[in-house]
């Protein structure tokens, strides 16, 4: 921010919430188009986690310890640029402006109101459709809030910052044209052909204390994801969804089949207990601003860990490599 004394400071701040405040409120309004193509109803709050399923399984008094996602801790006096994690109602968590009523109770039917089966080519194809959907509409919600914060606070910054942002607003708006709208167009096509994903699906005799839907890549490290970047076409993207349920653990994991090379690693993991446990933390830990914990099991974690685990959750090009995962979530 750009400020002369004390005053100026506690002006330019007061001006910055007041118009975050703003942009916070509209985000909550139903402003978006269902995503089902031709569909001209709004979308409701959909969840990207069941609340009822999953959700429920780890929360206590209908409490999970999850990410904060509030504009506002990036203008607070004691902001130190980490991340944050705060206990919050399973009616909040996980929501995301995808689809009206009515398709989002019948489009995931099948992976709400009926038993997992292991390898169901429709539910496979279900979890896949619902994150992609989920990181489609969380960076469009992303994208139209940091325009709006451009907009209405641009004088309140500095120009360089400003810059900056209008950066990543280019990496976002790309995403959504072209990647986006390709991987949505192929999920939803994949619930009515089972034949365009390929998954692995492994379900484990315990409940770990964790929830998760997100996507990911399948190349593991910062170089070899620039080293394969497919510039002027969709990169290459999984989904990964980690379900509990009453008395076990399903972990869902597809891709498309033209991505069938660069996913085929993958499968070991249905074999190797060891390679399948370091996946589901890194993939936990470092892919995803979806995670939800059960509170007990993250209060338990000593501090050292939790600092790890709270480095973990920044973007690689922002932390850089971590030299270890924490393996919390024990297979």
């Amino acid at each position: 921010m750009i400020y002369n004394d004390q005053l100026e400071k506690q002006i330019c701040k007061q001006r910055v919430r007041a118009s975050i405040g703003k942009i916070e409120a509209q985000r909550k309004k139903p402003k978006y188009k269902c995503l089902v193509n031709g569909c001209s109803e709004f979308a409701i709050g959909s969840h990207s986690q069941q609340m009822g399923g999953q959700l429920k399984v780890i929360a206590e008094n209908n409490k999970v310890t999850c990410l904060r996602r509030n504009l506002y801790d990036l203008y607070q006096d004691d902001y130190n640029g980490k991340a944050k994690l705060q206990e919050q109602h399973i009616s909040n968590v996980s929501v995301f402006p995808g689809y009206c009523n009515h398709h989002d109770t019948n489009v995931f039917w099948c992976i709400e109101k009926e038993p997992l089966t292991v390898h169901d080519t429709m539910q496979s194809a279900t979890f896949f459709l619902r994150a992609i959907s989920h990181e489609f509409a969380q960076k469009r919600t992303f994208f139209d809030a940091n325009k709006k914060m451009i907009n209405m606070c641009k004088n309140f910054f500095n120009p360089r910052y400003i810059q900056l942002v209008k950066q990543m607003q280019i990496g976002r708006e790309k995403f959504l044209e072209n990647d986006g709208l390709y991987y949505l167009k192929k999920a939803s096509k994949s619930v009515t052909d089972g034949h365009q994903i390929s998954t692995v699906w492994v379900q484990i005799d315990k409940v770990l204390p964790a929830s998760i839907c997100t996507v990911f890549s399948p190349y593991r490290t910062y170089d070899d994801k620039m080293e394969n970047w497919l510039y002027g076409n969709p990169q290459v993207m999984c989904s990964f969804n980690l379900v509990p349920t009453d008395d076990s653990t399903h972990i869902v994991i597809s891709w498309l089949v033209e991505h069938e090379s660069e996913c085929a690693w993958l499968y070991e993991l249905e074999s190797n207990n060891e390679l399948l446990e370091a996946t589901v933390n890194e993939i936990t830990l470092c892919d995803s601003e979806d995670i939800c914990f059960k509170p007990s099991f993250w209060e338990s974690i000593d501090i050292f860990t939790k600092e790890d685990i709270i480095s973990a959750f920044h973007h690689e090009s922002a932390r850089g490599p971590m030299p270890r995962i924490p393996m919390v979530l024990k297979i």
